[in-house]
């Protein structure tokens, strides 16, 4: 067993920096000094693509950050070292290609270098001093754990080393040791055949918090894992600058059996630990081919049937007949099922079997099969600021509608500055802040180094709290949004949504209107592929309003612009005007269920009998009914009114006299006589306005009358009147009122409802539940 893993401070590869030195004044003639740049790379970590090849060239791009003595940050500079392998069996050669000029002073340089999906990190402070020319050494290390990190993280890590003792890593014939933080992509760190130890030297940064940590190790010879780290020592808690041990155990499977001297039935039981499971791709993909050769017994079976453990390890048996004690070899290949490859083996073990020998185990040498993956990012820098080129902190930056970052959140750097990496091909990029945003289409090419500004030249289109957005690049990250598509167009329409920033309830419809639904026909009379059947719909009860407007904006309303850039008919004058649907304020003129009472003409002979009540119920708290037949001086045969505040109703009804049953509200109150106090009602209404009546019954042959008549300020009466209303509410435009106009409608006083019936009884005679006006805002 290989023992006593420990991390301490090492050295990884030495980078000279060059520093061009410059007087600290603004005398443009003040003397400069030239320098070069010799740096030393020791290249050792394998899969990052350092290990030696005959053609070996990479070039390591980042930057470089340099602070004053006070930390202030003087510049960030663009970097890149160049290494390449100058002899197949010489040195590798790494150079930097950049001068700095700098005045006089104490600095801090902190380097970052990025390859592929590993971060390279080094910092030093140096005295510059006028005049002379400066060759600045660096250390240059490999950060554990971690991938592209920006130089500000030099300040937080630690470094450790790896460090086995040199005979058994020497004995075993180990080559490389794997090591992965937390699950993530495993640097491989290249051993001295010859000397059993490290090449160059081991240091590593590593990234991670102080705290509980895990960290597995697989030790390889080859290519092959031969060793591996216990599962109960991978889970650390790291302290900085206390050591870490961790043993590495060989991968070894266990087989029991059970036979006699005499022969019988052997069941062996192989134990299959999980990393040979695993570099199958799962139990189903791997075979085991079981072999035993001697004097009495040979074996050879494939075996496909594996159980897995809690932990991964897989188990599968197997049962010989006739098998004897004896001495024989004993062989395990595993094959990889789907590929037909053998990916480990346990070869070589000589077992004496008897009765005491009833268990053993099988070093196993696992061939790790890997594939490098993954793509060629790109390094953008975006630079948000409003309209006055002011760098807007904490906006929101969206790379295709997924939140790339907020700019200001490296408090080193400008404040609508954010940083990222990103993969190649077209991308929408998009920036938000409060009511503004600015988006914009950006080709990304492999590897590319690109600094873009994001303008936030728009504001957002807010209706009532909620925020629309049309996108013809996909949806809106963190609006909900619906497709708005038209198939039979070819003209980019695939990717346009109307988007929300909360569920209005939108719904697009390319055959027409949704029943039920609020239909507003979206269409472009120039464009020949976008039929006239599309329609943006809303619920009916929505509290907005769609109106289309297919050539330019309508004043003093939100207009949405519908431009789809790829089309070329004319749909950049289009829009989608938003606005609050309106609003209907009911006045509830009567619901008749306060003030209950019953008037007759019995014995009146064509006077009218009155009634007054004063309370909540009717407009302006108070109301006066009347009731007369049309037999003067005579008793007639008693028509009559009923207001049933329980029921909530008012009817009309009675003998076979002609009658008259009104009720009189605000002004209107008294004008036939009776008593009562008259009111001015104010009522301001428009055209536009409604009146609803709710009717109970409204009986046919009976000469039934219902009449609204609305008195102005200005004395005018307006009338409207039916012979027949159907049961149920029926609603009335005040444009249909006879006399009526906007002057008229302005000042309204006074209001009389007629309401009569006679020859029927009370339960068919014209009964009403409830008269108002709806207001449209």
């Amino acid at each position: 067993m290989i023992r006593n893993n420990t991390y301490k401070l090492f050295t990884l590869s030495t980078l000279s920096l060059a520093v061009l030195v410059g007087c600290n004044s603004d005398d443009s003639s003040a003397q400069t000094t030239e320098v070069s740049f010799a740096p030393k790379f020791n290249a050792l970590v394998a899969r990052n693509g350092f290990e030696r090849a005959a053609d070996l060239s990479d070039l390591f791009s980042g930057s470089m950050e340099i602070k004053d003595i006070n930390g202030d940050l003087v510049d960030t500079q663009s970097w890149s070292v160049y290494l390449e392998d100058e002899t197949i069996n010489g040195p590798f050669i790494a150079t930097s290609n950049k001068t700095l000029s700098l005045t006089p002073g104490q600095y801090t340089f902190n380097l970052t270098l990025q390859k592929g999906e590993h971060t390279y990190l080094g910092s030093v402070v140096d005295l510059i001093e006028d005049g002379d020319t400066d060759i600045v050494p660096m250390t240059i290390k490999p950060v554990l754990g971690v991938t592209t990190k920006n130089t500000n993280i030099t300040g937080r890590v630690a470094e450790f080393e790896f460090n086995y003792p040199q005979g058994e890593l020497l004995a075993v014939g180990a080559t490389h040791l794997n090591v992965s933080v937390n699950n993530g992509v495993a640097s491989s760190y290249i051993l001295d055949a010859q000397s059993g130890v490290f090449s160059n030297n081991s240091s590593v940064w590593h990234i991670m918090e102080a705290g509980a940590q895990n960290i597995t190790l697989e030790l390889l010879k080859d290519g092959e894992v031969i060793a591996h780290s216990k599962d109960e020592q991978e889970s650390q808690t790291i302290v900085y600058g206390q050591n870490i041990s961790m043993d590495l155990i060989p991968l070894f499977g266990e087989v029991a059996f059970d036979i006699t001297e005499n022969g019988n039935d052997a069941t062996f039981n192989f134990t299959v630990p999980a990393e040979v499971v695993n570099e199958a791709g799962g139990a189903n993909n791997l075979d085991v081919r079981f072999q035993v050769s001697g004097d009495k017994n040979n074996a050879d079976q494939l075996l496909s049937t594996l159980t897995i453990d809690g932990n991964g390890d897989g188990s599968i048996s197997v049962t010989l007949p006739d098998f004897h004690y004896d001495t024989m070899d004993m062989a395990l290949t595993f094959i990889d099922n789907i590929t037909n490859e053998v990916i480990g083996n346990c070869t070589g073990v000589n077992v004496a079997l008897d009765q005491n020998n009833k268990a053993f185990n099988c070093d196993i040498t696992l061939r790790r099969r890997a594939e490098l993956g993954g793509s060629l990012l790109a390094n953008y820098a975006f630079n948000v600021f409003d309209t006055d080129g002011q760098p807007v902190t904490n906006a929101s930056v969206f790379i295709d509608s997924e939140l790339a970052g907020i700019t200001g959140s490296n408090t080193s750097l400008t404040a609508g500055y954010l940083n990222t990496f990103m993969q190649s091909g077209q991308h929408v990029i998009s920036a938000e802040s409060d009511t503004l945003y600015g988006e914009l289409n950006i080709t990304v090419e492999p590897l590319s180094v690109k600094n873009v500004d994001i303008i936030l030249d728009n504001v957002k289109s807010i209706v009532d709290g909620v925020e629309f957005r049309f996108s013809a690049n996909g949806q809106v990250a963190g609006m909900s949004c619906v497709s708005v598509n038209e198939p039979l167009d070819p003209s980019g329409w695939a990717d346009n949504y109307m988007c929300a920033s909360e569920n209005i309830g939108m719904q697009w419809s390319t055959e027409g209107p949704i029943a039920n639904m609020t239909c507003t026909n979206i269409f472009e009379t120039v464009d020949p592929d976008f039929t006239l059947n599309n329609f943006l719909c809303l619920p009916e009860n929505s509290p907005f309003e769609f109106e289309w407007s297919p050539a330019n904006q309508i004043a003093n309303k939100t207009n949405i612009s519908w431009n789809e850039p790829l089309d070329p008919n004319t749909w950049a004058d289009n829009f989608l005007v938003i606005s609050l649907a309106p609003v209907n304020t009911t006045i509830v003129i009567d619901s008749f269920n306060a003030g209950s009472i019953d008037l007759t003409t019995f014995g009146l002979g064509g006077s009218s009998a009155f009634g007054y009540y004063e309370g909540l119920g009717p407009i302006n708290s108070s109301r006066q009914v009347q009731v007369r037949d049309a037999w003067s001086n005579t008793q007639g045969c008693c028509v009559q009114m009923t207001i049933d505040a329980e029921l909530g109703t008012i009817s009309s009804y009675g003998g076979n006299t002609a009658n008259e049953h009104r009720v009189f509200y605000g002004e209107s109150i008294g004008d036939l006589g009776g008593i009562g106090v008259k009111s001015e009602l104010n009522l301001s209404l428009k055209l536009t306005d409604i009146i609803y009546v709710d009717v109970v019954n409204f009986p046919l042959n009976s000469n039934a009358v219902f009449q609204i008549t609305l008195i102005s300020s200005n004395g005018n009466r307006l009338t409207w009147s039916s012979f027949n209303m159907p049961i149920g509410m029926n609603t009335i435009s005040l444009a249909e009122f006879s006399g009526v106009s906007e002057a008229n409608l302005a000042d309204i006083d006074g209001i009389v409802l007629d309401i009569s019936a006679h020859n029927v009884t009370k339960e068919n005679g014209l009964i009403i539940s409830e008269v108002g006006i709806q207001v449209a805002q």
